[in-house]
Parts: structure tokens; sequence; C-alpha cells
């Protein structure tokens, strides 16, 4: 009774494969095994930033090692050119003495990865936002990527409060005692000045058929990693055309150049006058509002304050505004269920243009945002040039 045990490694050799594939004599075993402990502590230490849910590691018989990276961020573990990938070979074959190669493998939906959840819930912890919210926020994109259920917990002193204690919520089924189930656990600290905060995260997605694990022991036998990369000299082995595209499309990784007509207008202190907008500013954060209000004032504009959905509606019912600033996630009435309310209560032609503002975007939000009715949408911390783009499309209205 009470007994609890890992649910990845509950699972393991019933369908879900081990993290580590090589064989070692007994009197290397000791030797082989603190050093793939310590590279893991050495990537993810350098990689924190990258969003790595599982690192896999084979070792072949000539001395060289496989390591095979699951990221939701190739782009910055590849970094330009790939120099990032080639300073990380270079190092882990210095410091550990053996030829590695290195391939990096996409994750393409990382909502469904519960290490990926639950760090991300533990960044939001860090950074003060409330842990009800950030738990909330996670179950919702989960369901919405199509988990049958999802649970977390987060356990220490929430809040600040003076005695630590443990809140979870759920969605949806997760059957921890049957085999078959394909969940996904993961957990993450959050230090925060008033000490660490442990998240952890279950994720069920189906339930796994005998005929579907035959299926993955065959394809597994067929196709094992070190052979589905061609071996090359050099060890940068970018996936095929996923991790391709994504160099490419990830911010951190695309060029910062910016169009010329919108660079002359960054914060240009004449744009008010050129395009007078009344603006409505809808945000919970005092540090997040004197932020827009400054990048607004420096363009000569002037916003009036609502902290969350219902100040947002009832403003919006008081004065005609031209352009609602909504922030997604705040206290009482959240942005998505405000907009909704605004959309439901004005016609398109008689509403203010509501632009979506949010932190910690992930895949889906925009389409989530514009679903609600939102028209515009913008990612924190707010860059100027997107801004300037999104208050020129908002037309100047005389009045409701």
């Amino acid at each position: 009774m009470g007994h609890k045990v890992h649910p990845n490694a509950f699972r393991l050799g019933v369908f879900r494969p081990w993290e580590a594939n090589w064989f070692a004599n007994p009197k290397d075993y000791t030797k082989m095994l603190h050093e793939d402990l310590e590279m893991r502590r050495v990537i993810l230490a350098r990689l924190r930033n990258a969003g790595i849910a599982k690192i896999e590691t084979e070792r072949s018989s000539n001395a060289q090692l496989t390591v095979t990276i699951h990221t939701a961020k190739p782009g910055i573990v590849i970094g330009k050119g790939g120099s990032s990938v080639d300073q990380l070979r270079e190092d882990l074959e210095k410091r550990f003495g053996n030829r590695v190669r290195i391939s990096i493998q996409e994750i393409k939906q990382p909502e469904l990865d519960a290490q990926l959840v639950a760090e991300n819930i533990a960044s939001q912890i860090e950074r003060r936002i409330s842990y009800k919210r950030a738990m909330k926020q996670a179950i919702l994109r989960t369901m919405r990527s199509g988990a049958k259920g999802v649970r977390i917990y987060c356990g220490g002193r929430l809040r600040g409060a003076e005695m630590a204690r443990r809140e979870w919520d759920r969605e949806g089924r997760v059957p921890l005692h049957t085999l078959r189930a394909d969940i996904d656990f993961g957990r993450a600290t959050a230090k925060t000045t008033f000490g660490a905060i442990g998240v952890k995260c279950w994720i069920y997605k189906d339930q796994i058929s005998p005929a579907q694990r035959r299926l993955a022991a065959i394809q597994e036998e067929t196709v094992p990693i070190a052979e589905a990369i061609a071996p090359q000299p050099e060890v940068v082995e970018a996936a095929p055309s996923p991790v391709a595209e994504v160099v490419v499309a990830t911010p951190e990784a695309a060029p910062k150049a910016v169009a010329p007509e919108l660079a002359k207008h960054w914060l240009d202190p004449d744009m008010a006058a050129r395009h007078p907008l009344r603006i409505l500013l809808a945000e919970d954060n005092v540090v997040n509002q004197k932020l827009a209000l400054r990048i607004l004032q420096q363009m000569g504009y002037r916003a009036d304050l609502a902290s969350n959905g219902i100040e947002a509606i009832e403003s919006v019912q008081r004065q005609t505004y031209d352009v609602v600033l909504m922030d997604v996630q705040m206290p009482e009435m959240d942005g998505l269920e405000a907009s909704r309310k605004i959309n439901a209560r004005w016609r398109a032609q008689d509403r203010p243009r509501i632009i979506a503002m949010t932190a910690n975007a992930m895949q889906g939000d925009r389409d989530m945002c514009l679903a609600a009715g939102m028209d515009d949408y913008l990612t924190k911390p707010i860059r100027v040039e997107r801004l300037v783009e999104a208050l020129r499309l908002v037309p100047a209205r005389g009045g409701r």
C-alpha cells in the first residue's frame, strides 16, 4: 500500500524502449554508467533553454557513442550553420575520449510531452505567474492537442506560504495501473526566492494494443537509431526535413532583418499624430503595464488601463475605443472569454479591434486566439516592430 513507481520505468520492455542502449563488461559497467550520466548533465546544462525532453545514447563496438537529442527547439541546438552542435560534439569527445555522433530529433507536439509541459509550468512559476493559472493553461493546451487525460501536481511553498502544501489538477482519465496505457511522465523544479517548488505531470495519450506493440518492436529491430542516420565523418546529423525547416523558422535561428518601411516607424513620436487611435490596455501584470505604456508613449499614444476581462468589457461599454491590447491570461476573466463576450455584444464594425498579447506562446495559441474573435496576435516581450505593424492595421473610427 502506498508504494510509488515511476510510470516510465513501469512500462519499460512492455512498449517503451530504454533510453540507454549498450552492453558492457562487468569491470567497465560502472565507468560507462557514470560517463552516460555525466554526458546527460553536460548536455542539459548547456542546452537548458532548448526544450530538451529526452536524451538517448547508444554505444557501438568500435567505441563510438551515438547521442540522440529530442528537442522542441532544434534551431537552438544546431546553432547558426551548425556551430553549436559542432562545439558540443568536440567538447564531449574531449571530455570522454570517445568518438561522438549527435542526432537531433524534433518534437512535433511539445504540448503532449510531459517533461516539456512540467518545465513550462516551472518556468512560469519562477516568473511569479500564478501556479493555478499555469496548470489550467497547460491542461487546456494538452487536451486540445489530443490527449485523453492529464494530471499535474505542484508542491512546495506555493505563493510564498509559510507552510508547504501540494495542489493538483486533472482532466480526463490517467490509468496508472494499466500497463498498456501510453502514459508519459515528467517532472521539473521551479527555483523561486521562497524555495523550490516541484512540478509533476502525467499525460495519458492512448492505449497500446498488442498488435501495435508487436509492430513497434519490429520497426525498432529493423531501423535502429544508429542505422537510421547515415554515418558521416562529422557529427552534425540534423534530422532530414523537419529539422531543416525548424532551423529556418525558429525565432532563435531566424535573421533579425526588418523591412525598411517598418524600421522607420520604430518609436516614431509623430505616429499618433499621423494615425490617431484610442487604445485600451487590458493587462494584469504591473511590470507589463508599465512597459507597454512606455512604448506607446514614445509613439505619442495614451492608453486606458483594465486589469482583467471584466474591466475591459466595462471600459468598452463606457467609451469608444479603436483597439484593445488584450492579455490572454488574466484573473477573474481571461482575454479569450472577454473577446468572445465583446464579439457577442457588438457587431464587427462597431467593436474595437482586439490584439492578443501572451507570454509562453506555444503551438496552436495563435489559432486559439483568432477562434475566440481576436483580430491579431503578439507575443511577449513585445517587439516594437510587430506592435507598430499591428497598430497601423487598426482603422480609426469616428464613433460607435
